[in-house]
């Protein structure tokens, strides 16, 4: 039997789901024909994933990649042998979901130059909100991780294709571009498009819980609540304090769920305790790394609102989504940068705290 090889390189928990979703739920890579590789980053400046996830016993090989790969220094010792070996193995599909993270430069161009099947796995917003011109901070990074691989002795990237980096899939070895909305996406380098299927399911809410070992326990409450979503958008809070505060007001009879962004851990915990009203609402703060498609699929007749979370992809039919980054505007600069627009059709994009209904 021939064998089949196939890498992802995961970085978030967000990133983690889609994986072990079209592995064992669309069976895009079944795991009785394929044998997946999974590369998860844990990098000590921002300490966002960890080594507790449950995947060994699905199947699936693991290998925890610990260093940041900062240009500062020479790649050390550890990082050179599993690179080494990622280069070796002969792979079928490569998966990636962030273009612009130093390893995935270097492995994209070298597994592409072997024939290996690239294909780039939407990560957040950057493909239907792309920066409205070129950043030239983001370009000289680009070329020094360039220049910090070819040091180091390895074949990279083109440095000319640093130019483009602020678009989209701009690597010219990538042929799948994978996103949940396709028709959303402006395809201007044409491209092969594949749809990301990823839905509320009894099967999905039992694969994930088993990964994160998770409890249906966070939520003590599921029907006709309120669930507000963080979003990192390195600002200073003032508006989704303004949320906070509204819907707190608005809906003083109804639990409160607000799903901490996993870079902003606890940063709300003393303001909540400041505005709220005294036996009325029960606010409930979610401070840990646990995914908010979670607790997503598992509500009813409730309120689902955040600035511009793509958590939100994850319809659930049962719920009414709000973006409200119309309305965020003004209190976060970094909006300025993007053509920022909502890819979605479930989700309704709101320009008053009142459209929240």
């Amino acid at each position: 039997m021939i064998e089949r090889n196939v890498l992802f390189t995961v970085y978030t928990e967000y990133q983690l789901i889609l994986a072990v979703n079209d592995i064992f739920i669309n069976k895009k890579f079944p795991i009785d024909i394929y044998q997946i590789t999974i590369v998860i980053k844990l990098e000590n400046m921002h300490k966002r994933m960890n080594k507790t996830y449950n995947l060994e016993n699905l199947g699936l090989k693991v290998i925890y990649f610990e260093d940041d790969l900062l240009t500062s220094k020479k790649i050390s010792t550890a990082s050179k042998t599993i690179v080494d070996a990622l280069l070796k193995k002969k792979w079928n599909h490569f998966i990636y979901f962030q273009e612009n993270d130093t390893l995935n430069t270097m492995l994209s161009y070298s597994l592409a130059k072997k024939g290996v099947s690239l294909s780039l796995y939407q990560d957040g917003l950057k493909a239907y909100n792309p920066l409205k011109k070129r950043s030239y901070g983001q370009l000289i990074g680009e070329i020094k991780v360039r220049l910090w691989w070819i040091n180091n002795g390895y074949k990279c990237d083109p440095i000319l294709n640093s130019w483009n980096a602020y678009k989209y899939s701009f690597l010219k070895g990538t042929k799948l571009v994978n996103v949940t909305f396709p028709d959303a996406y402006n395809n201007y380098n044409n491209k092969i498009i594949e749809k990301i299927n990823i839905k509320k399911s009894e099967e999905l809410i039992k694969l994930i819980s088993g990964v994160f070992s998770l409890d249906s326990f966070y939520l003590n409450e599921k029907n006709d609540v309120i669930f507000m979503i963080s979003q990192s958008m390195r600002d200073d809070n003032t508006f989704e304090q303004l949320l906070i505060n509204h819907l707190i007001n608005k809906y003083p009879t109804k639990k409160i769920y607000i799903k901490s962004h996993p870079t902003q851990l606890k940063i709300y915990r003393d303001f909540i305790e400041k505005i709220k009203i005294q036996n009325s609402n029960e606010v409930t703060i979610i401070d840990d790394r646990v995914p908010a498609e979670f607790f997503l699929m598992q509500l009813s007749n409730s309120v689902v609102v955040s600035t511009i979370s793509t958590s939100m992809f994850l319809e659930n039919e049962d719920c009414r989504y709000y973006y409200t980054f119309d309305m965020a505007k003004p209190y976060i600069p970094r909006f300025n940068q993007y053509n920022t627009m909502n890819p979605t059709a479930h989700v309704k994009s709101v320009t008053s705290f009142e459209d929240i209904i």
